[in-house]
């Protein structure tokens, strides 16, 4: 989950190229985790970068 978080904050990576590199079986699959490790979802934590 913090390699998704890098990734989310310090690439232009799609999610699912996040979600694919990191180890997930889908961007789904790491969204739901992602949401239950942090609280957000990916996408939240994206735009909270800009």
């Amino acid at each position: 989950m913090e390699r998704a978080t890098v990734f989310l904050l310090q690439s232009s990576l799609s999610i699912s190229e996040i979600a694919e590199k990191t180890g997930f079986s889908d961007a789904t699959h790491m969204n739901k985790s992602f949401i239950k490790y942090r609280g957000i979802n990916p996408s939240m934590l994206r735009d909270l970068k800009k």
